[in-house]
C-alpha cells in the first residue's frame, strides 16, 4: 500500500473498533461514519433525475466552500436486472459510496469529480473516453485530466443524477469543539407525578 494511502486503512480500523469488529462494517451509511468518526452533525440528501440541478449545484458548491465531508452513493440493484446491467455497462458500482472531491464548470458543463476504491471506473462522458471534443477537454488542467488515472473521474451532473441516489454531508468544521454533559435521569414513583 503506498504511504499516502495508509491513512485510509487506519480510518477503517478505527471505525471497525467502534463497531466491535470488521464484520460490523458490512453495509452502513456514510453519514453514520462521519458522525461516529468526527462527532459532527451529518445528514443525507436524496437525489434522482427529478432533482432541481441548479439548486443541487448551488448546495454542492456551498458544502464544498464550507469544507464539509461529501460522499454520494448508488442504490442497490437486483442481480441480473436491467438496471444492474445498465450500471455494469457504465462501470459504476451499485450499492457503493463515492467521495465527492470537486466541482467545476467547463464550457457550461457542470462537472463533479468523484473518487472510489472500486475496481470499476466510469466510462461515460468526461471519462477517459470523453463524450466531448478535444477543444472542450483542453480547458481542463493537465492535473484534472491526469487525476482520472487514479480511480477518480469527472461526471456531468445529469449523469450523476441518473446513477446516484444519496449525498451524505459531514458538517465537520476545523476548530469546532464539543461539550458533553453526562446526566442520569431517575424514574420517579407514580405518586410523585402531578
Amino acid at each position: 500500500m503506498p504511504k499516502k494511502q495508509a491513512w485510509v486503512a487506519f480510518i477503517e480500523k478505527a471505525y471497525a473498533k467502534t463497531k466491535g469488529t470488521y464484520g460490523g462494517l458490512a453495509g452502513g451509511y456514510s453519514d453514520h461514519a462521519f458522525t461516529c468518526l468526527t462527532g459532527c452533525m451529518s445528514r443525507r440528501v436524496y437525489v434522482d433525475k427529478s432533482t432541481d440541478m441548479d439548486k443541487l449545484w448551488e448546495d454542492l458548491n456551498k458544502w464544498k466552500a464550507d469544507d464539509f465531508l461529501l460522499v454520494a452513493s448508488t442504490p442497490n440493484q437486483e442481480d441480473f436486472s436491467k438496471e444492474k446491467r445498465w450500471y455494469d455497462r457504465h462501470m459504476i458500482s451499485d450499492c457503493h459510496a463515492y467521495a465527492l472531491l470537486d466541482f467545476k464548470v467547463v464550457d457550461g458543463h457542470r462537472l463533479l469529480h468523484l473518487g472510489s476504491n472500486s475496481t470499476l471506473k466510469w466510462n461515460g462522458k468526461w471519462s477517459e473516453k470523453p463524450g466531448y471534443d478535444d477543444e472542450v477537454l483542453k480547458k481542463l488542467s493537465v492535473q484534472d485530466r491526469e487525476l482520472s488515472d487514479r480511480k477518480t473521474f469527472w461526471m456531468e451532473i445529469d449523469d450523476f443524477l441518473a446513477f446516484f441516489h444519496r449525498i451524505y454531508i459531514g458538517e465537520y468544521r476545523e476548530g469546532w469543539s464539543e461539550i458533553r454533559v453526562k446526566q442520569k435521569v431517575e424514574k420517579k414513583a407514580v405518586d410523585d407525578v402531578q
